[in-house]
């Protein structure tokens, strides 16, 4: 037997989305930083979410570009925030795992997210290029001491997706954050 219940607001459905996007646009011109931070924290965090859930080896996720987009334009307090939010829980709510190699990333994440904000004045696709390079050979000395041969695919993939990411839609989004 499933109860049904008959909503009383018809009409606020409709107007739902609507009152959303006012909502975020007030609190944008309060505070963009948090706006920026959460928006962001909600779409990689779906998808690491979803990644997790599904064990896929592919990560298309822009956990890493939106990092090095909010160290540039926030500074490293707000990226090194987002990471935790964008990664750890929705891994922990997927029931993933999180081991030694994960933190291992996780700590060079946030240190490339440090360097990127001492050249913030510097073009966010060169920035973003040079750290996904070097987020490549960290990727390369793990997958090496983990004898995991597969994982130099994966790597090479997620850093054409997230280099991808950085020249297709870098410039515009900080400018528009």
């Amino acid at each position: 037997m499933r109860l049904k219940f008959k909503s009383r607001f018809k009409t606020v459905k409709p107007l739902l989305p609507v009152i959303t996007i006012l909502l975020f646009a007030l609190v944008y011109l309060i505070v963009p930083q948090v706006t920026v931070l959460i928006v962001f924290t909600l779409i990689a965090g779906t998808i690491q979410y979803f990644l997790a859930l599904s064990k896929s080896p592919v990560d298309i996720n822009p956990t890493f570009f939106f990092m090095i987009l909010l160290a540039v334009k926030y500074g490293w307090a707000y990226s090194a925030v987002f990471v935790f939010l964008a990664t750890v829980i929705p891994v922990m709510i997927a029931g993933g795992e999180l081991g030694i190699y994960a933190f291992i990333f996780m700590g060079s994440f946030l240190t490339l997210a440090f360097l990127s904000t001492l050249f913030s004045g510097y073009s966010i696709v060169l920035i973003g290029i040079a750290t996904v390079l070097i987020n490549l050979f960290v990727a390369f000395w793990i997958n090496i001491s983990t004898d995991n041969p597969g994982g130099f695919v994966y790597s090479i993939i997620h850093a054409s997706i997230t280099i991808f990411y950085f020249v297709a839609v870098g410039e515009f989004l900080v400018n528009l954050i």
